[in-house]
């Protein structure tokens, strides 16, 4: 719902990045404000900043912080006299003093608002009369970029306010469709503010007013290009609170609302939104691999990285979309988990838990490389999974003379196992794993029918049922060879007794 244009007179610094506008869009955007914490006006003569900030240190060293400051979005638990030393230090900084007024209400103009009614009305506590106020001046046009501003703030500050209750406590329908409300109209005012060069006209003067060498109109311009991105990272902030809360619908919410916004710059928003959750991926990456130098705790590395990336992974598609989301970082966590349950399972033998872990981490894998890999370790856990599944029956076949009774078996007890395993799960690693582990029996029946007892039909019956049920690529191509070996030892035996 940003704009994605600005005005002509500050389009050129479009990629100009404005970083404390930046620093200050989080969910705290209003709550850390010098002007809210303290109730000062944006104007506020040096002398009336000191006189006021001594009564409100005074007020809070004798518990009588509740009545000192009495305001419009006075805060609540009142701000502690660390809180207003904070804010006082934060005003002394030019940049900083500059954003802070531009996040709250301004008089119709600078110098005034000891006369303004409206920011009286908020001094008083009367926000509703400064909304009206406000409301009317729309209409008229020199008094129009000021009231659009200001109505902007107003409903962007209750529209956060009531996410950060919403954040831990319940509202009904009604209340839940205000809050909707409250956004759009703050969205609907920011957008005409972000388009508005009376509003920049503005900025400029007061930077002017403020006279001081540290402070440029340059900044006035860097804001207005990087305003729609600054507004795009308080709902991003806004959505990540959300699904800590576990209000995922809001949280999808707050990310539809930004990715309303141009491709680029949303693209820069989403990147600094991430940022830090990458890093926490690298750093339960890092982790994984110190737990797995133990081999035997390489499954536990492996099962802990996955639980602790879900829920990054979750913020990834909440950004990015589902395609968007698998990146380079979700290819490492999955290459690092295979890279462990490997190690695992040659220490330990453990294919079960080996298979199970590596079906979870499959979904991780963005590349089709990674997911080919992590298919070729399940299909070989399963295969292990199968052999000592059929250990049992393979030391019953050990004890038998015979190859053809030892098919007679193999047709008996393992073909309708199969068949089972295949009408159930036709594809799956382990039908294939188990379909293979069979075709490797049967093959030994058949060399050992050839080799040793000369049963050439039973040779062939075997190798050919093998060649039938097997999956895998490398054994199917030995078995093919197989057949071509036994037909010519039919073709040769057939010619001898011809003769």
């Amino acid at each position: 719902m940003w704009s994605k244009h600005v005005s002509t007179t500050h389009a050129h610094v479009e990629s100009s990045e404005c970083r404390p506008l930046l620093e200050v869009a989080h969910a705290d955007l209003y709550n850390n404000n010098p002007f809210r914490i303290t109730g000062l006006r944006v104007d506020a003569t040096t002398r009336e900043i000191s006189k006021h900030v001594d009564a409100l240190k005074y007020a809070e060293e004798f518990g009588q912080a509740v009545g000192a400051h009495t305001g419009a979005f006075s805060l609540n638990p009142p701000p502690s006299g660390e809180q207003i030393s904070e804010a006082m230090a934060r005003l002394k900084d030019p940049e900083h003093r500059l954003i802070d007024e531009f996040f709250w209400f301004w008089p119709e103009e600078f110098g005034e608002g000891a006369k303004d009614p409206a920011i009286q009305a908020i001094a008083r506590g009367d926000q509703n009369e400064a909304y009206r106020l406000w409301s009317d001046r729309q209409a008229d046009p020199e008094k129009r970029a000021a009231a659009c501003h200001n109505l902007a703030v107003l409903y962007h500050l209750v529209a956060l306010d009531w996410s950060k209750y919403h954040f831990v406590e319940d509202v009904d329908g009604h209340r839940e469709e205000k809050i909707e409300w409250y956004w759009t109209e703050a969205l609907t005012f920011w957008e005409r503010v972000i388009t508005d060069d009376r509003v920049w006209d503005r900025v400029k003067a007061r930077i002017r007013a403020m006279n001081d060498a540290r402070l440029t109109t340059g900044f006035a311009r860097r804001m207005a290009a990087t305003l729609p991105r600054a507004l795009g990272a308080v709902n991003a902030a806004v959505a990540l609170k959300f699904v800590e809360a576990g209000r995922v619908q809001w949280a999808k919410k707050h990310a539809n609302l930004i990715r309303q916004d141009d491709g680029n710059a949303y693209e820069k928003t989403v990147g600094r939104v991430l940022a830090p959750v990458k890093e926490r991926v690298r750093h339960f990456i890092e982790n994984a691999e110190k737990i797995a130098k133990d081999p035997k705790q390489g499954d536990t590395a492996a099962k802990q990285l996955i639980e602790q990336v879900r829920p990054q992974l979750f913020l990834f598609y909440l950004f990015q979309g589902q395609e968007g989301a698998r990146n380079d970082l979700l290819d490492q966590v999955a290459t690092v988990c295979v890279n462990c349950l490997v190690v695992y399972v040659n220490a330990t033998d453990d294919d079960e838990s080996f298979v199970a872990s590596l079906r979870v981490t499959q979904p991780l894998a963005a590349s089709a490389e990674v997911r080919e890999r992590i298919q070729r370790q399940i299909d070989l856990g399963e295969r292990d999974l199968a052999r000592k599944v059929l250990a049992p029956l393979n030391k019953r076949l050990e004890g038998m003379k015979a190859p053809a009774s030892k098919l007679a078996l193999v047709h008996q007890e393992l073909m309708p196992r199969l068949a089972e395993l295949t009408q159930k799960e036709q594809d799956s690693a382990g039908t294939r794993g188990f379909a293979d582990c069979v075709a490797e029996i049967l093959r030994n029946i058949s060399l050992e029918a050839f080799n040793k007892h000369d049963d050439l039909e039973t040779a062939q019956a075997a190798s050919l049922l093998a060649l039938k049920i097997c999956r895998d690529v490398t054994l199917k191509a030995q078995f093919v060879e197989d057949q071509d070996q036994l037909r010519k030892f039919a073709d040769a035996d057939k010619s001898k007794r011809q003769i």
